[in-house]
């Protein structure tokens, strides 16, 4: 595509041999700094589509806008390459050599990096639930270290995971489960929505990580009897409480009510009931 922009151009402006290389090169140039440099550090991630574009525009463009450098400079280099080759034997190429030399690689640099973004976007994504995963971690590490006990809330197998394996990995902390918890992630993993299903079916996972290192207790659900004396109702959260609550008065085991939930942890503090601050 570039190549064919720079011919119109030199026909329409009459350009000769030496400005037509000299402004080619200095409009690579230019091109290949904005994508290797600007892009990548102004923007969190370009669109399949703009990196499709951009390697249309040159080949390896879309993959250096992708940070895939080693892969975009062997497409620029084998793209510039070819067209040294077509140029030196332009009188004996074919008519079709030359349309391949001129459209194949940009039509491959293109599609390669259509379908590159979504691994890419992945990769970041992967990334930033490891960052956050240390952050909560850090978060929760004080409490640890005072010797409190994890009391997790359901969201916390759902959405935290990775605090989870940290969790397991760097520290002897122990788990208390819930058995309310437990009937919720049952519920979920029959959910419709794929996303919901996978991500029960890993909170699983995580109790059996725990379960299996012996360093898991679950806890019954008190009748209404009991969460009527601190004031609770037949919710979800409340019954999840309430289990907590009474491991708390009966073992008096320092545990922490552990949640990303801030109207849980709402009642949970106003029912008295220690909680992991995040």
């Amino acid at each position: 595509m570039f190549v064919l922009l720079m011919e119109i151009l030199r026909d329409n402006l009459q350009w000769s041999s030496t400005e037509f290389w000299a402004i080619g090169l200095l409009t690579l140039s230019f091109l290949f700094t904005y994508t290797l440099y600007y892009i990548p550090v102004y923007t969190k991630i370009v669109s399949n589509r703009e990196a499709a574009l951009l390697s249309l525009l040159f080949p390896g463009f879309g993959q250096l806008a992708l940070r895939q450098k080693l892969v975009g400079f062997l497409f620029m280099i084998g793209s510039a390459c070819l067209l040294q080759t077509m140029i030196y034997t332009e009188s004996d190429a074919s008519d079709i050599w030359k349309l391949a030399v001129l459209f194949g690689p940009p039509i491959v640099s293109a599609r390669f990096a259509y379908l590159s973004v979504s691994r890419t976007m992945r990769q970041i994504n992967n990334q930033q639930k490891q960052e956050i995963a240390v952050l909560n971690y850090k978060l929760v590490e004080p409490g640890l270290q005072k010797g409190m006990i994890p009391a997790l809330d359901t969201n916390i197998l759902m959405h935290s995971a990775l605090l989870l394996v940290a969790m397991h990995k760097d520290s002897n902390a122990h788990l208390l489960l819930s058995k309310q918890v437990f009937f919720e992630l049952e519920g979920l993993k029959k959910s419709k929505d794929p996303v919901v299903r996978k991500r029960a079916q890993l909170g699983f996972d995580m109790i059996e990580l725990f379960q299996s290192s012996n360093r898991l207790k679950m806890l019954d659900i008190p009748g209404e009897s009991y969460r009527r004396k601190w004031k609770l109702s037949n919710t979800g959260d409340d019954k999840i409480i309430a289990s907590y609550l009474r491991e708390l008065e009966n073992r008096k085991t320092p545990l922490g009510f552990l949640s990303n939930d801030k109207g849980a942890r709402i009642l949970a503090r106003n029912a008295g009931l220690p909680i992991f601050e995040r």
